[in-house]
């Protein structure tokens, strides 16, 4: 059965106001039979390398799974929280897991994956990724 980003994830994005009041008072659990991943995306200058995190949770909280994935190179914040983005897309697809909330603090990234413009840029073909998982 063929699955579109729609019937698998539903991605959300924080502001770092919500992120901050969310992360300090209290972890906000998914709906009934829903997943939340939550990815996130760092730079390391000095070594030119950027990294990636996401845990798997369930309603009850619990760690369903965790990945984290180091990557040699440098690019745009914008284009790294995207690159961040595709890479959970593609293992939560390749776990075979469904209803799942994909949170994030990068809000112009899902902007961009919810919307239907279309981006000629290298960030725009990290976005088409996103939107063909």
């Amino acid at each position: 059965m063929e699955l579109s980003l729609n019937d698998v994830v539903s991605l959300h994005a924080f502001n770092t106001e919500e992120f901050n009041q969310a992360c300090c008072l209290l972890w906000h659990r998914p709906p009934a039979n829903y997943y939340n991943c939550n990815v996130d995306m760092a730079t390391f200058e000095h070594e030119r390398k950027i990294g990636f995190g996401m845990v798997i949770r369930d309603t009850k909280g619990t760690v369903v799974a965790c990945k984290t994935q180091v990557v040699v190179g440098l690019c745009s914040s914008k284009e790294g929280e995207a690159i961040g983005v595709a890479k959970a897309l593609s293992w939560i697809y390749n776990m075979g897991l469904r209803y799942v909330i994909v949170e994030t603090t990068a809000k112009a990234v899902i902007d961009v994956i919810q919307s239907t413009s279309v981006d000629m840029s290298e960030f725009g073909c990290v976005v088409a990724q996103c939107k063909e998982l």
